[in-house]
């Protein structure tokens, strides 16, 4: 299963179609492992109250894969693919929204994010990524 399994709503949450293709581009050619997050503070929030205002290009590509890849710093690439398999496990052929996206890698990392998605969906603030393992 891949995450296009999924029926994200692109037009709206970009980063949830674009991210997991640019950061499954990354992954498979190695280079997530030894990604390091760009400064936040260069991109805007991903989900604003003024999503039809929110330059996609730059926060599809970039900030949602650059997300992925933070976290796969954090807790290990397997475990965020793994992750990844679950939420589209559990959300194929439907129409997630992105708060199921964060509750569902939540679940399956077993921790609580809501700093970590404060800091890379909501703000435009730099972002730590220091692993955590």
């Amino acid at each position: 299963m891949v995450p296009h399994d999924v029926g994200t709503d692109e037009t709206r949450f970009k980063f949830l179609d674009e991210g997991f293709a640019a950061f499954f581009a990354g992954y498979l050619s190695g280079t997530v492992s030894r990604a390091r997050a760009e400064p936040a503070s260069r991109f805007g929030p991903l989900v604003s109250a003024e999503d039809l205002h929110t330059p996609r290009v730059v926060l599809g590509y970039g900030r949602g894969s650059r997300m992925l890849s933070a976290l796969s710093i954090r807790f290990g690439e397997q475990r965020v693919i793994d992750a990844i398999a679950d939420y589209t496990r559990a959300w194929r052929f439907n129409h997630p929204s992105p708060w199921d996206f964060m509750n569902s890698i939540e679940r399956s990392l077993g921790e609580d994010l809501t700093l970590f998605w404060k800091a890379w969906r909501f703000s435009a603030d730099p972002v730590e990524t220091t692993p955590q393992r």
